[in-house]
């Protein structure tokens, strides 16, 4: 085995000494290691692989393939909650892979605006003293959702409780 460390710009050692490639080791790592790790520790660690034997004989997995049942079933489902991530994580997918599905059946996933009803609703209910989780719980929106939209109308938020 032929190994060559360099000591810097026209300075060569010994291409077959050892000793010479764990001094190049050395002031490679000096900065990296912790005091007292013996080169042979460097030169070991410096040759073992990093990733564990057992991911790198692991198959890769495809995605969750849907069967055209199935799809129906998504549809089906996403029509009666109206929330698209809730769909798919029932059924073990992404929420863009339902979006594609959907979407390949001419059905619009984007997500839906407060209409002027639930703002005037979630206005009216925040005023009262509702929280913004609750609020968005029973129209169906996150509570960001409400808070934002709160904002735009105008609406003084209140503090989170237990923060200043």
């Amino acid at each position: 085995m032929i190994i060559a460390a360099s000591k810097g710009p026209g300075k060569q050692e010994n291409p077959r000494s050892l000793a010479g490639f764990v001094v190049g080791l050395l002031q490679q790592h000096s900065k990296h290691v912790g005091v007292g790790e013996s080169p042979l520790d460097l030169v070991f660690r410096s040759q073992r692989s990093k990733r564990s034997k057992t991911r790198q004989n692991k198959p890769i997995q495809r995605a969750r393939q849907l069967r055209e049942e199935e799809v129906d079933a998504l549809e089906e489902r996403f029509r009666e909650l109206g929330h698209l991530t809730n769909a798919a994580c029932e059924f073990g997918i992404t929420r863009m892979t339902a979006a594609k599905l959907l979407g390949e059946r001419g059905i619009d996933t984007s997500r839906r605006r407060m209409s002027a009803s639930d703002m005037k609703l979630a206005t009216d209910a925040y005023l009262a003293g509702d929280s913004a989780a609750g609020i968005g719980k029973r129209l169906g929106f996150a509570p960001h959702t409400v808070i934002k939209t709160l904002r735009a109308a105008g609406v003084l938020i209140r503090p989170r409780p237990g923060r200043a």
